[in-house]
Formats: structure tokens, sequence, C-alpha cells
């Protein structure tokens, strides 16, 4: 049985202004905070093309999620880096790999396809998937991942916060506690990201991908 990964590339927009040290340091730190997430390298997010991005999944089924979880976590945190928020593009590519010691290095057709979407990506789409399936059979999904993307897209820094911890599993108690916030607080800013619809959804795209990923 052949196992494939899925790899994760981006660009940031609005970041031509922003020092270079500032971004690399936004990286690291993003890196860090999915470090569960990410394939363990010693820099789990690489930085690609200067003011790009590009990281590999530990589990493969996580790729729409570690999308989502990126976007969250980059208009949540990153005006503190860039002085306002950083909208950017990804696109997710499932395929073979050829690993090596480091994220940069590696290469494969996860890689091709996450790479080639990214470029090809039109506005307003600012996600995308592409798998070793073929676009016919990628269709499907690329319906639910423009879904995620228009709603995604109007994400507010503290509505990034609530749906960064929504994601990593916690519910509303659990993020009341963790941010000092009410629970009818979070509960209102999970509800208004339409949470309650958008969570199956998101179970499905991991059950659909670990189909995919272990063919």
């Amino acid at each position: 049985m052949t196992t494939y990964n899925s790899v994760i590339t981006g660009d940031l927009v609005s970041s031509v202004e922003v020092e270079p040290s500032q971004l690399m340091e936004m990286l690291k730190d993003m890196g860090q905070d999915l470090r569960d997430f990410l394939y363990p390298y010693d820099e789990p997010v690489f930085q690609f093309r200067g003011d790009g991005l590009q990281l590999m999944c530990q589990d493969p089924s996580m790729g729409i999620t570690v999308m989502l979880l990126t976007k969250a976590w980059l208009v949540w945190h990153s005006h503190q880096y860039a002085g306002h928020t950083l909208d950017t593009r990804l696109y997710l590519g499932i395929g073979e790999t050829i690993l090596t010691k480091s994220l940069g290095s590696s290469g494969g057709e996860a890689f091709v396809l996450s790479g080639r979407g990214l470029d090809s990506l039109k506005a307003p789409m600012t996600m995308g998937i592409s798998t070793y399936l073929g676009p016919e059979a990628d269709l499907p999904l690329q319906h639910l991942v423009t879904l995620l993307d228009e709603l995604s897209s109007r994400w507010k820094p503290v509505q990034g916060e609530t749906m960064y911890y929504l994601l990593l599993g916690n519910n509303y108690t659990d993020i009341a506690n963790m941010t000092g916030k009410s629970k009818s607080t979070v509960g209102e800013s999970g509800r208004s990201l339409g949470w309650p619809r958008l969570e199956p959804t998101i179970r499905y795209l991991q059950t659909r991908l670990a189909q995919i990923s272990a063919k």
C-alpha cells in the first residue's frame, strides 16, 4: 500500500513592506504553535520564495484542517509581526513525496501539485486542493474547499483566535478557560463563525483525505 503526503504551499499578501526578519520570526513561531500537526523537521514551516511558506502535515488526512489552522493563526497573530493583518493564499497537494533531511530540499508529486496549484490560483480564490487522483476526481473536494475559503476569508482577529482553538478540538468551555473570556462570548463567536454546521464538513474532509492518502 502506498501512503501519500499532504503538502501546503502558500504566499503572504500585503507583506512587501514587512521586514524579512519579522517574516522569518513569524513563520518560526507559527511552526512552533502548529508543530503537533506538522512533519517533524527542524524547520517545520519553510520560508518559500521570500514571502511564502511551505509545510507538510504529519497526518495527511489533516491537510485541509491545517490550511484552516494556518489561516486562523495568521488572522489572529500576523499583525503583531507585520503591523497589519496579513492575508494568505494556500494550496494543498496530496501525492507521493521524496523526503530528505529538510523540507526545503524535499520534493515529489505532492510538492509539485501544491506549488503549481498555488501559481494557478486565481482571485478571489485563496484556497485550493489537488491530489494524485486528478482534476475530475478532485472536483467535489474543491467545491467544499471553495466554501471554506469563502467563510475563512471573513474572519477577524478575535474570530481567528476562536477558530484556531476550535480546530484544535477544544469546546467553548475549554476556550473560555484558556483565554479568560466568558463562555457566552466564546460561544457567540463560534456560532457567528458557523462552527456547529462547519465542524461536520471538516470531519468529513478529514475522513475523505484519510481514504485518499492511504490508497
